[in-house]
């Protein structure tokens, strides 16, 4: 299971591909019963603040 290529579509964010990908989240449930909680623009916010409230610490 993997990202599918979808092309470009007005209002999509683009990767470092140039491309945008929508996931196929019906495999998902269907295989194992996972859903998203968040869309992706929060869960990209989360990860960002994550991120910067964690850079240069080590585990």
């Amino acid at each position: 299971m993997g990202p599918n290529f979808i092309g470009e579509e007005p209002g999509e964010r683009h990767f470092t591909s140039g491309a945008a990908f929508r996931i196929a989240h019906e495999k998902a449930f269907r295989t194992m019963g996972w859903k998203p909680e968040v869309g992706m623009e929060e869960g990209l916010r989360r990860l960002t603040a994550w991120r910067e409230s964690n850079e240069g610490k080590t585990s």
